[in-house]
């Protein structure tokens, strides 16, 4: 009785082998992915800091603009304030 012949894998099991990544490969690929996690994330931490410094730019200067606004003589005397519209149609 000859049991030499018998292969130790199944075909279902070999052809699951060649498709499946081994871990090497897994560990590569999490690897690059960290390393360029760690070059882009910075970038876009900074962008959202300079975008915070422009708003509050743009804010002072807007600040600034209305007091000089309100500071300034006017050349006209202010409106005044109109009563609530009556109508002209008579009952």
């Amino acid at each position: 009785m000859k049991i030499n012949n018998i292969k130790a894998t199944s075909t279902r099991g070999s052809s699951l082998r060649q498709r499946a990544f081994t871990l090497v490969e897994l560990l590569l690929v999490l690897t690059i992915l960290a390393i360029l996690a760690g070059i882009v994330l910075p970038k876009i931490a900074g962008r959202g800091e300079q975008a915070r410094e422009t708003a509050a730019k743009i804010q002072t200067e807007y600040i600034r603009q209305s007091n000089i606004q309100q500071t300034r003589p006017s050349e006209c005397p202010p409106r005044r304030a109109r009563g609530p519209r009556r109508s002209r149609v008579f009952a």
